[in-house]
């Protein structure tokens, strides 16, 4: 009997999609947050571009911590956190950049802690990645099974398979799937990496687990009688 690891990658590579919160260290102060009304955070376009409430603020070197309070105070911010990594330092960088909690629309508070020593200050923004599949037969709409009612192409009648890894449901390294039938390609391109290998029998031409089956590494094709496909 074939066993497989269950990632759910039957047919297809892992669609995901995931939202995090990210630091953007690239941008300083730009032309069109700070033209843009504070009031626009709580509009529908803005809530899943950055949270609400929340700076990042990343100041000049060498500022003093009273200036640093003092932009603190003008925004009425308190430090969520204060990102300093080994990378940073490795690099020079000594200060980080503090994550700031405040009361005000986060484009409002960037307005008013201009003027103090700050290289740069903006939303915290949400972004957005997806990976879509690299099998044909899954993009082209072939694999009718494997397609959901929030799929596309949508299939109300299929196993819900792209919604589960776009919902980040790709499976675990310690569950296991018996297949049971003439074989499974152990090669394929999307069973290679999570097909089970037996850990008790080398391939060697020696039965070293004792079960009858020489070389069982993958498990064994009863059909033709070996450890092939």
């Amino acid at each position: 009997m074939k066993k497989t690891q269950l990632a759910l990658v039957a047919v297809s590579v892992i669609l995901l999609a995931s939202c995090t919160k990210s630091i953007k260290e690239d941008a300083g102060f730009s032309n069109d947050l700070s033209a843009t009304s504070a009031s626009t955070q709580t509009s529908g376009q803005n809530l899943d571009r950055f949270v609400p409430n929340e700076l990042l603020i990343k100041f000049k070197a060498g500022i003093s911590e009273t200036k640093k309070q003092e932009a603190f105070n003008k925004i009425g911010g308190n430090v969520s956190q204060r990102i300093l990594t080994k990378t940073m330092k490795r690099f020079g960088d000594n200060e980080g950049v503090y994550l700031l909690h405040t009361p005000m629309a986060a484009l409002e508070a960037i307005s008013k802690v201009k003027g103090i020593e700050i290289e740069y200050a903006e939303p915290n923004y949400i972004y957005h990645h997806d990976a879509v599949s690299n099998d044909t037969y899954y993009t082209n709409g072939s694999l009718w099974g494997m397609y959901g009612d929030a799929t596309s192409p949508a299939n109300q009648y299929g196993s819900q398979a792209g919604e589960a890894w776009a919902a980040g449901h790709t499976g675990s390294s310690s569950v296991y799937v018996g297949v049971i039938d003439e074989g499974a390609m152990f090669n394929h391109t999307d069973l290679a990496a999570n097909f089970w290998t037996n850990p008790f029998d080398a391939a060697d031409g020696v039965d070293n687990d004792g079960n009858g089956y020489v070389d069982d590494i993958h498990g064994w094709d009863f059909a033709n009688n070996d450890n092939t496909t």
